[in-house]
């Protein structure tokens, strides 16, 4: 296809290249009238470029839209961003873009579709704020699709999102705090006694103001039962390339001591002594990670 054939036509000379296929038949271009050879060549080449540029002999990738933004992840968006910020991309993309577009190939994407996509999505009642975000990830993604030169042009370009705008002044949202009274306390701690795995993590988030990933992550050598303080600072969070729950280290601003009371204190002691109980008695059985 990048060649550039030439011939004598009478007493000129012809220049001559395969174009693209028109109803599965391959389309030769030429144009004779040069003087020489080498005029055909030069105006043959110019002739190929113009077509290159207008994309008439482009050949798009048969790769799948979903194996693609697998690759866009690893080569485009994890690029200058935080993970927890990609983690949340991914999640959005795998739940609301895989399934639907599961069978299509990326060259197979045309505006129509990817603008019923939405229009579907906002019918379904997800939230505006995600839509904005899944339209940006999706136009960056085709953008890198385009000039990785899988694509010729981004489709995204002509889906517009509809949404809704109030006149209606916007009312201030009252929180409701709801507050528990120390028997229904009591009737929770009783229902999920001290020897449940629940027990634990609720009383941190009692007794210390701990959120969940907070509670999850505190280990041993965050608690200090001679002195009766506890530190925070690291959370458990998903991660969703690695399938799996991990720790993270909070930001120094959020990094606190705790100081805790006798019985909270006493509380640890016991379960502290039942830890290691249990690790004596299965041994190699007992996994550290």
């Amino acid at each position: 296809m990048e060649h550039i054939g030439t011939r004598l036509h009478g007493k000129t000379w012809e220049y001559y290249f395969e174009g693209p296929r028109i109803n599965g038949i391959r389309k030769k271009i030429f144009k004779s009238g040069f003087l020489t050879k080498e005029q055909a060549i030069e105006a043959g080449l110019q002739k190929l470029n113009e077509y290159k540029e207008n994309g008439l002999l482009f050949k798009p990738s048969d790769i799948l839209f979903i194996e693609f933004l697998n690759t866009w992840y690893e080569n485009d968006l994890k690029n200058g961003r935080k993970k927890s910020t990609v983690d949340y991309y991914i999640r959005l993309i795998n739940k609301n873009v895989k399934p639907v577009f599961r069978k299509y190939k990326l060259k197979s994407l045309t505006s129509t579709l990817l603008q019923n996509f939405f229009n579907e999505k906002a019918s379904e009642g997800l939230e505006t704020g995600h839509i904005f975000i899944l339209n940006f990830l999706l136009k960056k993604a085709l953008d890198y699709a385009v000039a990785t030169k899988l694509i010729l042009n981004n489709q995204m370009k002509n889906v517009h999102i509809k949404y809704s705008k109030s006149t209606d002044p916007v009312q201030p949202v009252k929180k409701e705090r709801k507050v528990l009274s120390p028997e229904i306390i009591d009737k929770i701690f009783k229902r999920f006694h001290e020897t449940t795995s629940t027990h634990l993590p609720m009383m941190f988030a009692y007794k210390l103001g701990a959120r969940p990933g907070e509670c999850f992550a505190l280990i041993w050598d965050d608690i200090d039962l001679i002195n009766k303080i506890v530190s925070i600072k690291r959370q458990v969070l998903w991660d969703e390339q690695a399938k799996a729950w991990t720790f993270k280290l909070l930001e120094y601003k959020f990094i606190r001591t705790v100081s805790i009371d006798d019985e909270f204190a006493e509380l640890l002691k016991r379960e502290k002594e039942r830890k290691e109980t249990g690790q004596k008695i299965y041994q190699s059985r007992y996994i550290k990670y």
